[in-house]
């Protein structure tokens, strides 16, 4: 990142990163996982509900790329998407099937599992952000929103599954994705610092969007710790 996208995301775009991931680490839910005092069936219904959000996510990421302004931006994005698809020069195999592995290593069993009134706020959140002319918001809503929360949001769950007694081989989907999130974050924060630098108003634009799809997630683990 150059000294100018630097300045720029240190005048708000990275202070709402840093205040955002602070709220994912503070709540009641990533802060019980962490302690080890999380019940693991209310984590199998995390699972349940997250798969019914994250199955959307090649479409979310789809829906922002239609409205970006460049080849270049695209094909940035594009390296994002053979990732999960396990298309990429690794030759792994696609994001959502290790997601399945897990999900069977784990007996949870997320179709029988009925959406959450939260689960379906947050999938309509972010395909609303996502699929706005303004491809700002988009930007906001998957890195603020999603991608740059991952590594507090995954690393909670993955405390939460280990102090409860599951194996890490059973968890790799987490680990994988504290990793490789980060960088997909990286490659939106490059074109957001782009965009925030000729217009202050896009930063505007990409704090708010990442705040409503944070805030939608935030009420999602509110809900799954009332259970």
């Amino acid at each position: 990142m150059t000294e100018t996208m630097e300045r720029t995301m240190s005048s708000g775009l990275w202070e709402a990163e840093q205040v955002f991931k602070d709220r994912i680490r503070a709540h009641p839910f990533i802060v019980s996982c962490r302690a080890g005092t999380m019940r693991i069936e209310t984590l199998r219904h995390f699972l349940a509900q997250h798969a019914k959000y994250s199955g959307h996510f090649t479409r979310y990421l789809t829906a922002l790329m239609s409205n970006l302004q460049t080849q270049g931006d695209c094909m940035a994005l594009a390296e994002n998407l053979l990732e999960e698809f396990g298309l990429d020069e690794s030759g792994s195999v696609s994001h959502a099937e290790l997601y399945r592995t897990m999900l069977r290593n784990l007996g949870v069993d997320a179709e029988a599992e009925k959406t959450l009134p939260e689960t379906q706020n947050l999938i309509d959140m972010m395909y609303m952000q996502c699929r706005h002319t303004d491809h700002a918001r988009g930007l906001g809503a998957l890195c603020l929103g999603a991608e740059a929360i991952v590594p507090e949001l995954y690393s909670g769950i993955l405390d939460g599954f280990m102090k409860a007694g599951v194996s890490p081989d059973h968890l790799m989907f987490f680990s994988l994705h504290i990793g490789c999130d980060d960088r997909h974050a990286e490659t939106m924060r490059q074109i957001m610092c782009r965009l925030a630098e000729t217009d202050n108003a896009r930063s505007i634009a990409m704090i708010s969007a990442g705040e409503a799809v944070v805030n939608a997630r935030l009420r999602l683990l509110d809900a799954l710790e009332a259970r």
